[in-house]
């Protein structure tokens, strides 16, 4: 069986394989826009806070870029690993890139709460 037709036979498996990876992505642009429109909020709001806010703030938009990068690294391997893992019929589910971004989104919003709670 050559590799395009063990392909064709999973084509369910392999469609939602490229659904999840897409949602992954938006995921990925999400987490980078949290960033930017936090700082764009701050910076153009037309009053200065403090030296304090400003590397909390610039903190925030460095890390959503970092978890952004990483979040798209990760789930492009993810897909790869997945849709390999289908045609060899030894797919497992796995839980480590729900984990990678449930910490990603908790660091994310703690950091967003402590900068708005601190500048009060």
């Amino acid at each position: 069986m050559t590799k395009k037709e063990n392909e064709s036979i999973y084509i369910q498996q392999h469609l939602a394989n490229e659904r999840t990876y897409l949602a992954w992505i938006r995921t990925s642009i999400a987490t980078l826009g949290i960033g930017f429109v936090a700082g764009g909020l701050h910076f153009n709001s037309g009053k200065k806070l403090s030296e304090a806010a400003d590397t909390i703030i610039i903190a925030v938009i460095i890390f959503s870029l970092a978890a952004s990068a990483g979040l798209l690294l990760f789930s492009t391997y993810h897909y790869f690993s997945t849709r390999k893992k289908i045609n060899s019929q030894t797919y497992q589910s796995s839980y480590a890139l729900v984990i990678f971004v449930l910490m990603i989104m908790l660091m994310l919003i703690g950091a967003l709460m402590f900068y708005f709670f601190n500048i009060a």
